[in-house]
Order: structure tokens, then C-alpha cells, then sequence
């Protein structure tokens, strides 16, 4: 193990290490992996986002027959569990 210094701030620090624990600069290209994961989390909160808002449409303009309501709120209801696993996918990922 060998001691590189810091291209950001100019800390030593380790070659092996992934981030600089003092600014938090990426060394060895952990920021694209680390991107990925948290645009993959918020892709899929804000598609939960928009079923959530696709089936309010159907309960408020479908609402007059008792299955649209059900199907509106069936529809809301995955939309919510969507953002929730989106919300577990970023609480997941580690910001180091």
C-alpha cells in the first residue's frame, strides 16, 4: 500500500482507497457505479410518482363507476410502492 495524494485537495491518502476522506473526491472512478445506482433510484421514484398521479386522473375523471375507483386506487397503491423501493435503493446506496 502506498500513499498518493489527493488530486482535489492534496491530502495523502491511500492508492487503494475509493474516495478521499476528507473532501470526498472519487479516486479510483467509483463516481460513475455510485451515479448510476442513485439515478436508477430516482428514476424509479418518479415513475412511482406518476402512476401515483395516473391513477388520481382515472379516480377523478373515471370515478363515476365503483371499478374505476377501485382500479384508480389499485393503481395509487403501486405507484406508492414504487416510491417506496425507489426510496430503499437510495438509502442503500453508500455515499462514502
Amino acid at each position: 500500500m502506498s500513499l498518493i495524494k489527493c488530486p482535489e485537495c492534496g491530502t495523502e491518502i491511500s492508492d487503494k482507497a475509493d474516495v478521499c476522506p476528507k473532501c470526498a473526491y472519487p479516486i479510483q472512478g467509483t463516481a460513475k457505479p455510485l451515479r448510476k445506482k442513485v439515478v436508477i433510484a430516482l428514476l424509479i421514484e418518479l415513475s412511482g410518482l406518476f402512476i401515483v398521479f395516473l391513477g388520481g386522473l382515472i379516480v377523478a375523471f373515471l370515478g363515476m363507476a365503483s371499478i374505476s375507483i377501485w382500479f384508480g386506487i389499485f393503481v395509487m397503491f403501486c405507484g406508492l410502492i414504487l416510491i417506496v423501493i425507489g426510496g430503499i435503493k437510495l438509502l442503500k446506496t453508500k455515499f462514502k
